[in-house]
């Protein structure tokens, strides 16, 4: 059943909805703003109670998830609860925005960031972490798609779905429920029939770690059945090769003591907060309470590693993508990571447009297509401009534009970019410009998408001129869905919005919006199917 088929959504006192963020089979996640005041948003997570029951989640089970959340609310580094209720056909739950989206769609796949950058979030993350620990609550599903960044670029741990309550009364229980998403979990909750959640927890954050410092997972899951981790095993740990020998030695000290598969060997999270490197300082956090003392910065740290070369010729990922989607079997089978009676998991082949009419295909957009980020940024003095004139302008005020050019030519003052109290990740970086005509541009994007193996909806055999057929008349915003599977052969859901900036402008916006998956394996998707489609890319290097 789709969630347009469903009873109409429930009308909250004081609030309007906005886009949607996310949806499955019994669940949607819309931003919302107050009516007496547009400008503050704020999340709501909506679960239709008669098909959550139809798939195992319960009442009492969402009512657990409202009451952690709400006990676990007070930290600048979680995620709060404003307020839960339910009409006859719904339950929703009112929630903080984070404004910034996804920390991990801000991350190169397979470099990482810098030290810095890394410490400052682990601590974060650490920080949140102790903090649910200390309620007595154990978050078990910690991994990138849990993790946003707010309009300062401050972490948030989200999404409370899996989490538990392991101490109460200071009597402290083991858990047995195996949960979370493979490449993060700890190996215990893989093999043992009960385990400690506060250091199964523990183990997570390390291996969110090395992702910070590498763009990737040092396994696809830690079993006998996964050969990287077999090899660490067999290492006692000491590995020096890959992205192991290329972390400082402090920070791998601390990776060291952490991924220990016994957790009986594993240190706790207050040694964790007493290592050496997490002790250091950081010219990014506040030393008072750890939150960024400069966006700006930070903005710009994370935008240096980002990089899309566009020349280049490496068809490693192509391929490897391309071997992995083209298997028949996964046209059917959805993989599963982890229980769907323990929380609201979307569907993950569920329809990921606002308000669908019930079409798989590329379909016109029926919400403004414009944050209002970026009309900001497309409020140019129109005046006596070129059409040439206006598109520099629009492109180059955009930060990302960078990531298209070479770093030894980017701009050296790029201040106008990395102005503090400016969300300049408010929209995604997973997005390019073109000045190609809609039909030329859907051709190239649809050709890009075959070669890495990504089919539209079986019923229209991926046909480019089906897709057409959808396109409106007056060139409104299109969507190209997107199901496809990423290297570890986890799922990736979303779509490729293409929208028109401004009317009579020849200048579109092509970006990748992703619904389900891992936001690292999402961005190695857009690159791919980017540099594939590279001479639909408009670039303006006089910046």
């Amino acid at each position: 059943m789709r969630l347009s088929q469903m009873d109409a959504l429930p009308s909250i006192p004081k609030l309007e909805y906005g886009r949607t963020l996310g949806q499955g089979s019994f669940a949607i996640v819309k931003s919302a703003s107050f009516k007496d005041d547009p400008a503050k948003l704020v999340a709501v997570k909506l679960i239709h109670k008669k098909y959550a029951l139809k798939s195992g989640l319960s009442t009492s089970q969402v009512s657990r998830e409202v009451n952690i959340q709400a006990y676990c609310s007070n930290h600048p580094n979680v995620t709060k609860l404003y307020d839960a209720n339910e009409d006859p056909n719904w339950l929703y739950l009112i929630m903080e925005l984070a404004d910034n989206g996804d920390l991990f769609d801000k991350i190169e796949p397979d470099v990482g960031v810098d030290d810095t950058v890394a410490h400052f979030f682990f601590c974060q993350l650490l920080s949140a972490v102790r903090y649910i620990h200390g309620q007595g609550v154990a978050h078990r599903d910690i991994k990138p798609e849990n993790i946003l960044l707010d309009s300062r670029g401050n972490l948030k741990l989200a999404d409370f779905g899996l989490a538990c309550v392991f101490q109460k009364n200071g009597k402290k229980r083991l858990v047995n429920t195996p949960c979370g998403s493979p490449p993060y979990m700890a190996p215990e909750v893989a093999y043992s029939t009960t385990y400690d959640a506060e250091l199964s927890d523990l183990w997570s954050c390390a291996i969110l770690l090395y992702v910070l410092l590498s763009g990737q997972t040092p396994w696809d899951e830690p079993t006998e059945y996964d050969p990287d981790f077999v090899n660490f095993l067999q290492q006692r740990g000491k590995l020096i090769s890959g992205p192991w020998g290329k972390f400082s030695p402090s920070a791998l000290s601390l990776l060291r003591a952490v991924l220990k598969p016994n957790p009986a060997n594993r240190i706790t999270v207050s040694d964790v907060m007493d290592h050496r490197w997490v002790m250091k300082e950081n010219p990014l956090a506040n030393p008072n309470d750890g939150l960024c003392q400069d966006s700006g910065l930070l903005a710009k740290k994370l935008l240096s590693n980002l990089n899309v070369g566009l020349d280049s010729e490496d068809k490693k990922y192509q391929n490897l993508l391309f071997s992995i989607n083209n298997r028949e079997n996964h046209q059917t089978n959805a993989p599963s990571t982890q229980p769907q009676m323990l929380g609201v998991i979307d569907d993950i082949w569920s329809n990921t447009k606002d308000n669908f009419a019930g079409s798989d295909c590329v379909f016109p957009a029926t919400q403004q297509p414009l944050s209002e980020h970026s009309r900001q940024k497309t409020e140019v003095k129109l005046g006596e401009s070129t059409p040439e004139d206006q598109i520099i302008r629009l492109v180059s005020k955009d930060p990302a534009i960078l990531q298209f050019i070479n770093q030894g030519q980017r701009p050296i003052n790029t201040g106008d970019v990395f102005t503090a109290d400016v969300g300049i990740f408010s929209e995604r970086f997973t997005r390019f410009f073109s000045i190609l005509d809609l039909e030329n541009l859907v051709s190239i994007l649809m050709e890009s998408l075959t070669k890495i193996g990504v089919k539209g909806d079986q019923r229209l055999q991926t046909q480019q001129e089906k897709y057409l057929e959808f396109i409106p008349e007056d060139d409104q915003s299109v969507y190209i869905p997107i199901r496809a599977w990423d290297r570890r052969r986890m799922a990736l859901v979303g779509n490729i919005r293409i929208s028109q900036l401004i009317p009579n402008l020849t200048l579109r916006k092509v970006e990748f919006i992703k619904s389900k998956g891992d936001p690292l394996e999402w961005r190695l998707l857009f690159k791919t199917v980017t540099v594939l489609s590279k001479h639909a890319v408009y670039i303006e290097t006089n910046l």
